[in-house]
């Protein structure tokens, strides 16, 4: 293991490769590591993208890490010299892009090629702690580099855009103080049906539609006698003449309460 501690100059490591390194070294990052786009980059890589659709372009990554991703603001471009499949920073370029603060990283695209990091790319990269390759399929390869000892080595990134990773909590706290799931509860059907001896027995009656479904309150409290003269589905009071009882829960419940397969509305769902 120590050998393995010697041999890391600059490896690019994905997947359980990655987990081990970082297990090994005690380093607390996400893999793949997250990166979010604001809106405003994401605009930016877009025009790039359909401006630039037959060269490759580069571009600085202005940004910051924040507590569990790392947040690109904007794309800076300076000056550069591109072709087909070929990108490279003028002296001029180099030095204002130098001069720019908040740099964390570089991206570069491939145009009609598929996105990958080659070696070239990651000694480039060095200067960063973010890379990013993408093609005008909108596809994107990201890598995050991490110092282990003053060695390098660089994990898998996921680019991920604002709108879709990003929440405001006080707006959901704001919101959950509002929205509220509305329950309908009927009386009387709790706990499965009476069994004569002044308990209750096996019950697959619904009693509660809450979040979305049906809940059995056999599930959450104790079982409890039911009046036998209660409906099962409406909670009103049943006739003795009017008795009947659904053939799979074995709940009373009014004749009008239950469907032509003798089974109450709750069993059988409502027509």
């Amino acid at each position: 293991m120590s050998e393995w501690k010697r041999e890391i100059e600059m490896v690019d490591l994905r997947g359980k490769d990655a987990e081990k390194l970082l297990k090994l070294f005690d380093i607390a990052i996400e893999i793949p590591a997250k990166i979010v786009l604001s809106s405003k980059a994401q605009t930016q890589y877009n025009t790039l993208l359909t401006g630039f659709a037959d060269t490759e372009w580069g571009a600085g990554l202005r940004g910051e890490k924040r507590e569990g991703y790392y947040f690109i603001e904007e794309l800076v471009v300076t000056e550069q010299e591109v072709g087909t499949a070929s990108v490279e920073m003028t002296d001029d370029g180099n030095v204002a892009l130098a001069k720019e603060k908040g740099i964390i990283g570089w991206t570069h695209s491939h145009n009609t090629m598929s996105v990958f990091h080659s070696g070239t790319d990651q000694h480039n990269n060095l200067n960063y702690e973010v890379s990013i390759t993408v093609n005008n399929k909108k596809e994107a390869d990201a890598r995050v580099k991490i110092k282990i000892n003053n060695k390098v080595a660089f994990i898998e990134g996921e680019v991920v855009n604002e709108q879709d990773f990003l929440i405001y909590p006080e707006f959901l706290e704001a919101a959950k103080a509002l929205i509220k799931t509305k329950t309908h509860t009927y009386k009387g059907y709790a706990a499965g049906y009476y069994n004569g001896n002044g308990g209750t027995y096996g019950s697959s009656a619904y009693d509660e539609w809450r979040d979305g479904e049906w809940h059995r309150y056999s599930d959450e409290i104790p079982h409890g006698r039911i009046e036998d003269d209660e409906c099962c589905v409406c909670g009103n009071k049943v006739s003795k003449k009017r008795k009947q009882y659904c053939i799979e829960c074995k709940s009373l419940c009014h004749i009008t309460c239950m469907d032509d397969d003798e089974k109450c509305y709750k069993c059988g769902g409502f027509d």
